[in-house]
């Protein structure tokens, strides 16, 4: 089910580097959202303003119903709807997208995330620990600021850590961490991603060395957001591939065939 409505926010908490995160009344999408989807938010009813929605990963659904989306001021539309107060209402259509699939009972979940990545990541390591299994999950951001909520993060599961200019944990690069711990940790893996197009491309030579599964949530420009206008097109090995309709979640290999 999608919901087209207007919806309340009740929660609104600034964190560091320009992203806030935004908690909405928003049931029709708590009952039926789930781990790597998106929603499509109106950023203004007012023109000239920007007409096209803003395609926003479901960040977490609390147990009462709350939708919360972790949003970077990085354009106009971003940052008028980041600018928006407790009490005001916007336009919401979701949820949409293909989600994350589930691991199997004898996998252990392996999420990495980098920056803004946290976002779906967050919800996907929430209902994994809901489901009983003990993830780890890999955080890499380019400088301490940017690591987004530690501390949760840290009282849920086993966190490793990296940054680009070394001023929390290790410095480097979150990929560079799996071949140093992963193998700590005994059994099957399953790999879950979300991040910049350079972290995806540095994956992909350790994940087919191991033919590791590993999905990724991909990110482009969106127009329509429910699959008509291909304005979202992904080159993949099977052909262009609709990131709102076909995504976003795919499978590595499928995108970067050639490391």
């Amino acid at each position: 089910m999608i919901a087209n409505l207007k919806y309340r926010i009740i929660k609104k908490v600034v964190h560091n580097s320009g992203v806030v995160e935004l908690g909405f009344d928003a049931p029709e999408i708590a009952d039926y959202g789930l781990p790597g989807q998106f929603v499509n938010i109106q950023v203004s009813e007012k023109l000239p303003h920007p007409f096209l929605r803003r395609p926003i990963s479901i960040h977490d659904i609390t147990v009462n119903g709350e939708v919360c989306f972790l949003i970077k001021k990085v354009g106009t539309g971003t940052k008028m709807i980041c600018d928006s107060e407790i009490g005001d209402e916007l336009s919401l259509i979701g949820p949409s997208g293909k989600p994350f699939t589930m691991p199997n009972a004898n996998c252990t979940p392996v999420l990495i995330a980098g920056g803004i990545g946290i976002a779906p990541i967050y919800f996907l390591l929430n209902r994994l620990l809901n489901e009983g299994f003990e993830p780890l999950l890999f955080y890499g951001a380019g400088t301490s600021s940017e690591i987004l909520k530690k501390k949760e993060l840290i009282s849920s599961c086993k966190v490793y850590f990296a940054t680009d200019d070394g001023s929390f944990a290790k410095q480097g690069m979150v990929s560079e961490l799996l071949p140093q711990h992963i193998f700590e940790n005994s059994g099957e893996f399953c790999f879950y991603a979300c991040g910049p197009q350079p972290m995806f491309k540095s994956l992909a030579p350790f994940m087919k060395s191991h033919n590791f599964p590993c999905e990724i949530s991909a990110e482009e420009n969106m127009a329509c957001g429910i699959g008509a206008c291909y304005g979202c097109s992904l080159k993949t090995k099977d052909g262009y591939k609709r990131v709102c309709k076909d995504g976003p979640i795919f499978e590595l290999s499928d995108i970067f065939e050639e490391q």
